[in-house]
């Protein structure tokens, strides 16, 4: 498996950014990190910047899981003692420097961050 990722050129609210992703078509969706690989990589992809990401913890204060349902793998990188339990704070970006932020949905000053799972041709 190989995936694409984009990250949006405007900033923009988590839900946009939910919208953002699902609108550039079939099997794009707001970035799950499934790996500390996945944070490395993007480290050196988005230099600077904030990205909102899929995970969420709207549902069960402190229990995390990604848009598919997914939870999120124990030993990502978060930024300084975050995640804080705080029903004010459910939802995630992602740093320039690959670690995870928790901060309100409301906030409207990042970009999206798309993924494409996408199948190999092997011939």
């Amino acid at each position: 498996m190989e995936d694409w990722w984009l990250s949006s050129g405007h900033v923009t609210s988590r839900d946009t950014a939910l919208t953002t992703c699902t609108d550039r078509g079939s099997g794009w969706y707001i970035a799950t990190i499934q790996s500390t690989d996945d944070q490395d990589w993007l480290e050196l992809c988005l230099l600077s910047g904030n990205s909102w990401v899929g995970a969420t913890d709207e549902s069960t204060e402190g229990t995390w899981i990604w848009e598919d349902g997914t939870q999120v793998a124990d030993g990502l990188r978060w930024h300084n003692g975050l995640p804080v339990s705080s029903n004010l704070k459910n939802c995630v970006y992602i740093k320039g420097n690959g670690n995870l932020v928790d901060d309100s949905c409301m906030a409207s000053n990042r970009k999206a961050l798309c993924r494409k799972t996408r199948e190999l041709l092997v011939t």
